[in-house]
Formats: C-alpha cells, sequence, structure tokens
C-alpha cells in the first residue's frame, strides 16, 4: 500500500484538524459532535482523523458546555485516544485532565 500524500500535506484548521477543499465546516461540527459526545462519556476517540495537534478544547473541556447541555451531567474526561494521526507534540495542558486514566497517542509523529 501507499501512501496517498496530499492526506500528509493538508493545511490545518486551527483545532489540528487537517482540512481539505470544502472540509472545514465538516470537521468543525465533527469536532463539536465528538467534544459533545465526550462531555456526556468521559471517552474520546480521536484516532486516525489526521490531526496536527491536539485541539485546544480538549484540555478544558468542562469550560466549552453548550446551551442545551448540563454542567452536573458533565461527564470528566478519563480515556483519551489520538493513536494513528500527525501530532508532533503534547501541551503541558494536558495536566488539567487530572481525572483522565487513559491516554493513546501510539503512531504520531511526538518525539
Amino acid at each position: 500500500k501507499t501512501a496517498n500524500s496530499a492526506f500528509f500535506n493538508q493545511k490545518s484548521d486551527g483545532n489540528g484538524i487537517g482540512v481539505g477543499k470544502g472540509r472545514q465546516n465538516a470537521n468543525d461540527n465533527s469536532l463539536q459532535a465528538k467534544l459533545r459526545a465526550a462531555r456526556a462519556q468521559g471517552f474520546l476517540n480521536f484516532s486516525s482523523s489526521g490531526l496536527v495537534s491536539v485541539p485546544d478544547q480538549i484540555y478544558n473541556l468542562d469550560k466549552c458546555i453548550e446551551s442545551e447541555e448540563r454542567f452536573w451531567e458533565i461527564e470528566p474526561l478519563k480515556t483519551l485516544d489520538f493513536s494513528f494521526n500527525r501530532i508532533t507534540t503534547i501541551s503541558e495542558e494536558v495536566g488539567n485532565l487530572i481525572e483522565c486514566t487513559s491516554m493513546k497517542f501510539r503512531d504520531n509523529l511526538i518525539r
């Protein structure tokens, strides 16, 4: 199998998600949907998502509550999966995730 070079040369949308033509709105919606699900379940899976960085919202997930969500129903983030992306660094803000017991960063570009 050969890698698609266009995939690896994508621009980032500022949230760390690679975007191509006409994909930014879809990625914004996908990011918000995943963050909403993470607040409800305590689990966030961004494996194989084309990320070049960890979205900043992850570090303070409880502060990004949407109007239809109830703060008392928010689950703390316990499991993160960022495997198989192109992430190069992890922010020191990862220390804010004090209840997270599992973080997967397999097959990224972290050195």
